[in-house]
């Protein structure tokens, strides 16, 4: 059973990158989670994703792990912090 797409415009985009030939994409932004097609980096940055439920500027956007990345990241300058 194939599953329907939601609609493209609830995410503030202008289709999905399948309706688009190489040349009307250009220019424009693609989110690669989804396939969403943006025509400005303001619509894509402040969209929600449906794959995420954030937006791709918010950290958590960047999958499971990126807690650990982080929790790294200030110990690392914690670390150097001590030196």
């Amino acid at each position: 059973m194939v599953q329907e797409k939601p609609n493209a415009e609830e995410f503030g985009a202008i289709g999905y990158r399948e309706d688009f030939t190489d040349k009307q994409l250009s220019g424009k932004h693609i989110d690669s989670l989804t396939g969403l097609v943006f025509d400005t980096e303001e619509a894509y940055c402040k969209h929600t994703s449906p794959v995420t439920g954030y937006k791709p500027t918010d950290p958590e956007h960047q999958g499971p792990g990126f807690e650990d990345i982080q929790k790294a990241a200030l110990e690392r300058g914690e670390a150097r912090k001590d030196k």
